[in-house]
């Protein structure tokens, strides 16, 4: 009896090897995501470090020019943070798109590891049937004609 081979093999590992480009990809994505978070983090901080300088600052006493420099630099940070907030949703945008990919990669392994398992239980089946079918003929030959 030849041994179970599955004529869709090739296909089932490129299956695979999509699914895993699919999974590089949203890891890929998510740590962009991550480090988009960071930076707007960061410069939250300095907003923050510089509002709080200027503010000491102003208690001093400031000259106009120097408190006009902050003010500039404020709108500066102001400006950084909205563009990363903008990336940032393109980011996560881009982590939602891939983890769709991902799912539908994953469905279409799946499904070609259903087809497999399916096959797999039809030839189990088959040989069992054959088996069977080999062992009634030796039981027939064993007990000889009947008479």
């Amino acid at each position: 009896m030849k041994r179970f081979s599955f004529r869709l093999e090739k296909v089932l590992d490129y299956r695979k090897n999509v699914e895993k480009i699919a999974q590089r990809k949203l890891f890929n994505a998510r740590n962009e995501y991550i480090s988009r978070e960071r930076i707007i983090e960061q410069l939250k901080k300095k907003r923050m470090e510089i509002s709080r300088e200027c503010g000491e600052e102003k208690v001093k006493g400031i000259d106009v020019p120097m408190y006009h420099l902050y003010g500039i630099y404020v709108m500066k940070l102001d400006q950084d943070l909205e563009i990363a907030d903008i990336d940032l949703k393109k980011a996560e945008e881009k982590v939602n798109s891939r983890v769709e990919i991902l799912k539908e990669e994953s469905k279409k392994r799946k499904i070609m590891e259903t087809l497999r398992e399916v096959e797999l239980n039809a030839y189990i089946d088959f040989v069992g049937k054959e088996e069977q079918k080999t062992l009634d003929e030796l039981a027939i030959m064993r007990r000889g004609p009947r008479t």
